[in-house]
C-alpha cells in the first residue's frame, strides 16, 4: 500500500430529503469538519442530497464507487460510517473494497477506523446498526401514527381552519380552531350550504373581501387558496369531526378537535358539488361483499348504496343518486331549507344464473344479525383465562412427557441411522447381494424418515396449540365487542373468521354449523350461565376466586375439557384475527 501522502481521496458527504429539523449536519458542517481533520490530504467532494435507506438510490454514490475501482481516487472519507450507508448492500460493497484493496484507506471524523480484520468487522457492526435503525423506524413511527388517530388526533398537517396546539412537542400536536381562519372557513360552507354560489365565487369572496390566506410554514403558505384547494376542501369529511386513517383504509375515526359542518350537511354539499360540477365516481368498500352467496340460486351477493332524501317542502322521498330536486313540489336539494338525507347499504342477489325471487337486506340489519351469531360464542374473560390456566398446565406436563419421548425417539433414530452405515459396509464386504441390500436399505430408509418426522413434529407442538387455544378464546371473549365498535377492516376481518360457506336467504344470515367455532356454542350458554348464578350468589373480588368456584361446578370442568379437545382437533394450524 502506498503511503498516505500519495492517496487521493474522495469526501463523501450526504443529507437525505429529510426536513432541516430531522438532519444529523448539513452538507456545508460535515465538509469543514473534513477540511479541518483532514488538512493535508488531496480531496474530492462529492455531495448528495439522497435518502441511503434502500440500495441504488445515490446515482452520486454509485458513480463514486465505480471510479474507486478504475483507480482514479483510492481512499474515502466520511463524517460517520451512516453517511456511507444505510442498506445492507451498500455496506457490503464498502466493507469488499476495504478487504480487497480497492478502497486503500478509509477515514471518519467521528468514528475511528482500524483497517484491520478486527476493525473491518467493527465498521460492518456500525454499518448494520446504520441500517437498523433506518429499518426499525417505520414500525415504531406507524403505531405511533395509529395510537394517535385512535386518541382522535389526526396523525398528519391540520387543515385550513385549524392549527396544532402550541407548546406541544412534534408528532404530538392536537388540532385547534384557528382563531383568525375557523370562523371564515365556516362562513364559506354556509354559503356553499345556501346553494347560491358556486365554488369559485366562494373562493372569490373569500380572498378579495376577507382577505384570507393559507397559513404561513416557514417558506411556504401565507397565500391565496388555489382553485383546486376549494374544491378538496368541500370535499372533505374530516371537517365533520370524523376522519379516515389511513387514507383509503376504510377506518375511520371520532376527532377531538370541533367539527364544523354535521355529516348530514357534508352529504348535502356533495349533492350540491353533483350538480353545480361535473360528477365525481365515487367508490365504495363493502365489508361483506364476497363471501356470502344467495341461499336460494347459488349466486353472488353484490352491495350497491342508497341515498334517499325527503323534501322538506312536500315531504316526498326520491333517490339522491340520480335527482337533485324533488319530482313532487321540482324544490331544488340546494334550496330545501332542512331536507332529510339518508344512506343505505343494501346487499342482494346478483341473479346472473336464473330468476331469483331473493329481496335486498340492510346493511344495518345484517350486522345485527352477525352480531348476534358472535354472541352464541362469547365467553366471560374469567372463563378463558381460567381455561387457558388450565390447559398451561396440561402444556407444562405434555412439555416434560414430550422430552422422555424424544429421548427416545432420538435414540431409536441414532439406532437406525447406524444400521444403516453397517448395512453399507456389509454390501461392500459381500455379505450381502444386491437385492437383499435394497430390500433392507428401504425398510430402514422408511424407518428413518418416520423417526425424523416424529421428531420434527415434536419441535414447538406444546407451543403451538396453546398459542391456538389463546387465539380461539380471545376471539370468543371479544369478537363481539369489537365487531359492534371496530372500523370497515376489522368487522370484515371478524366475519370472514365466520367461516366460508356463508348465506343469505329470505334476508337471514346462515352460518354452517360444522364451521370449527362452533363447538364453542354450548360451552359460551355454560360459562354465562353459571357465571352469573356465582355473581348472583357471590361477588368473587378476583379472577382466581372465580376459578376456584367453577372448579367445583361438574359443568364447568366438561365445558373446559370440550376447549381442549376442540383446541387438540384444531392443531396444527388455525388462525383468528388477532385483536390489539
Amino acid at each position: 500500500m502506498m503511503g498516505t501522502n500519495d492517496i487521493k481521496y474522495f469526501a463523501y458527504v450526504r443529507k437525505s430529503s429529510e426536513s432541516k429539523k430531522r438532519q444529523m449536519l448539513s452538507i456545508p458542517r460535515q465538509k469543514d469538519d473534513i477540511r479541518e481533520r483532514f488538512s493535508d490530504l488531496d480531496i474530492e467532494f462529492i455531495e448528495e442530497e439522497r435518502s441511503a435507506f434502500k440500495y441504488q438510490n445515490r446515482p452520486e454514490f454509485t458513480s463514486m464507487l465505480k471510479r474507486i475501482e478504475r483507480g482514479e481516487r483510492t481512499g474515502l472519507i466520511a463524517w460517520h460510517p451512516n453517511r456511507l450507508s444505510r442498506n445492507e448492500k451498500d455496506a457490503g460493497e464498502i466493507t469488499y473494497g476495504v478487504r480487497h484493496g480497492t478502497i486503500e484507506d478509509l477515514r471518519f471524523c467521528a468514528y475511528t477506523f482500524d483497517n484491520s480484520p478486527e476493525g473491518i468487522m467493527m465498521l460492518q457492526f456500525a454499518l448494520s446498526q446504520s441500517q437498523y435503525e433506518s429499518a426499525s423506524k417505520s414500525p415504531f413511527v406507524k403505531s405511533g401514527l395509529a395510537k394517535k388517530a385512535r386518541m382522535g388526533h389526526p396523525p398528519y398537517q391540520p387543515i385550513i381552519g385549524y392549527q396544532s396546539k402550541a407548546g406541544r412537542e412534534t408528532g404530538d400536536k392536537e388540532w385547534e380552531p384557528d382563531p383568525v381562519r375557523f370562523s371564515l372557513v365556516q362562513e364559506m360552507w354556509e354559503m356553499m350550504l345556501s346553494g347560491r354560489n358556486a365554488p369559485p365565487q366562494i373562493l372569490k369572496i373569500a380572498t378579495d373581501e376577507w382577505r384570507l390566506r393559507t397559513p404561513r410554514h416557514k417558506s411556504i403558505g401565507g397565500k391565496a387558496m388555489a382553485r383546486s384547494a376549494i374544491y378538496r376542501m368541500f370535499t372533505d369529511p374530516t371537517y365533520t369531526g370524523r376522519f379516515e386513517y389511513p387514507k383509503g383504509s376504510g377506518k375511520w375515526h371520532k376527532g377531538a378537535y370541533p367539527p364544523i359542518i354535521t355529516w348530514d350537511e357534508f352529504e348535502r354539499v356533495q349533492l350540491i358539488l353533483g350538480r353545480k360540477g361535473k360528477p365525481r365516481p365515487k367508490k365504495h368498500t363493502f365489508a361483506y361483499r364476497g363471501p356470502i352467496l344467495c341461499g336460494e340460486c347459488g349466486c353472488g351477493v353484490t352491495a350497491e348504496q342508497k341515498i334517499h332524501i325527503v323534501c322538506s317542502a312536500c315531504k316526498r322521498k326520491f333517490s339522491g343518486i340520480s335527482k337533485t330536486e324533488c319530482p313532487g313540489c321540482n324544490t331544488d336539494v340546494s334550496e330545501m331549507k332542512s331536507p332529510t338525507i339518508r344512506k343505505y347499504i343494501l346487499y342482494h342477489c346478483t341473479k346472473n344464473k336464473e330468476p331469483c325471487s331473493q329481496g335486498s337486506i340492510n346493511q344495518q340489519d345484517l350486522e345485527e344479525q352477525i352480531s348476534s351469531v358472535l354472541q352464541t360464542i362469547e365467553i366471560p374473560p374469567e372463563f378463558k383465562e381460567w381455561v387457558l390456566g388450565y390447559l398451561k398446565r396440561q402444556n407444562h406436563e405434555e412439555f416434560k412427557n414430550q422430552g422422555l419421548v424424544a429421548k427416545n425417539q432420538q435414540r431409536d433414530h441414532t439406532t437406525c441411522v447406524k444400521r444403516l452405515d453397517g448395512l453399507i459396509d456389509m454390501r461392500a464386504n459381500g455379505e450381502l447381494t444386491s437385492q437383499e441390500f435394497t430390500n433392507r436399505k428401504t425398510a430402514l430408509a422408511r424407518e428413518k424418515a418416520r423417526l425424523e418426522a416424529l421428531l420434527d413434529g415434536g419441535n414447538g407442538r406444546t407451543d403451538s396449540w396453546v398459542e391456538i387455544a389463546e387465539n380461539v378464546l380471545s376471539f370468543a371473549e371479544r369478537a363481539r365487542s369489537e365487531f359492534e365498535n371496530g372500523d370497515l377492516e376489522t368487522k370484515r376481518s371478524i366475519f370472514a373468521s365466520l367461516g366460508s360457506n356463508l348465506s343469505l336467504i329470505d334476508n337471514r344470515v346462515s352460518i354452517q354449523a360444522d364451521h370449527l367455532l362452533f363447538p364453542l356454542g354450548p360451552v359460551a350458554r355454560t360459562a354465562k350461565t353459571v357465571h352469573e348464578s356465582l355473581r348472583t350468589k357471590k361477588e368473587p373480588s378476583t379472577t382466581r376466586e372465580m376459578g376456584l368456584l367453577y372448579d367445583q361446578r361438574p359443568s364447568m370442568l366438561r365445558a373446559r375439557e370440550t376447549v381442549r379437545t376442540m383446541i387438540t382437533s384444531l392443531y396444527p394450524s388455525f388462525k383468528l384475527i388477532e385483536f390489539t
